[in-house]
């Protein structure tokens, strides 16, 4: 064998490895490409399944504020149906002293 056809092994060998390499190089590529695919997946889900949860949160939330603000409206409603004198008295006098608070930061 001369060392021409030795040289022409060689390269077929080389062209070959490269070829090879290629190929595992897009395999891995493939699967490095499908599993980051898979914690996307897995991450979306994950962030979907907290996003659920807060919104659940968010809506008791939501609704016992708004029940207790409901009584507390029904409860002042009727504190003043009882004595409204009493409470027309006590707004009057919480205006007053307001007004004269800043009546008072003018002068300073």
């Amino acid at each position: 064998m001369s060392e021409k056809d030795n040289i022409q092994e060689q390269m077929d060998a080389l062209k070959n490895d490269f070829g090879s390499l290629r190929r595992d190089i897009a395999d891995l590529s493939k699967t490095l490409r499908d599993a980051g695919a898979s914690k996307a997946e897995g991450i979306k889900a994950s962030i979907d399944e907290e996003l659920h949860a807060k919104a659940e949160e968010l809506k008791r939330a939501w609704e016992y504020a708004r029940e207790h603000g409901q009584k507390a409206k029904q409860e002042l409603e009727a504190g003043v149906g009882a004595h409204p004198y009493t409470t027309i008295l006590a707004a009057f006098g919480v205006g007053f002293i307001i007004a004269k608070l800043i009546d008072r930061g003018r002068r300073d």
